[in-house]
């Protein structure tokens, strides 16, 4: 019986050595796993817009100023400017989109949206 007991004592300090070692968030990335959904992750690392060919070719096209913006791509997440369409405006680059001082702005000319210099 106390061949049992020490037994079943020493498993259970192993069981709390083991727990104690494991690492609390095994991604590494600060998130607690419990609180971060598969459908949050899924969004975070993986786009779910697919740009097709001719979406490509008319990304910077444009008829007037206001058909154009600047942010972020909606399908890559990069800083863009392009057919409002195209571009998520909530997520700003403002160092890209205005440039470090200010003097950038993104303007329809010749039906394609362009980058300009004002002074």
């Amino acid at each position: 019986m106390k061949k049992y007991v020490l037994i079943l004592f020493f498993l259970v300090l192993l069981l709390i050595g083991v727990i104690t070692i494991l690492p609390k968030n095994p991604l590494g990335n600060g998130d607690n796993i419990l609180k971060t959904s598969p459908a949050r992750m899924h969004r975070d690392n993986y786009s779910t817009t697919v740009r097709t060919p001719e979406d490509s070719q008319n990304q910077l096209r444009c008829q007037k100023d206001s058909d154009c913006s600047c942010g972020s791509d909606i399908v890559t997440k990069r800083c863009a400017y392009g057919n409002k369409k195209f571009i998520d405006e909530t997520k700003q680059c403002p160092d890209f989109c205005t440039g470090i001082a200010g003097k950038l702005r993104i303007k329809c000319i010749s039906n394609e949206c362009t980058q300009v210099t004002i002074k």
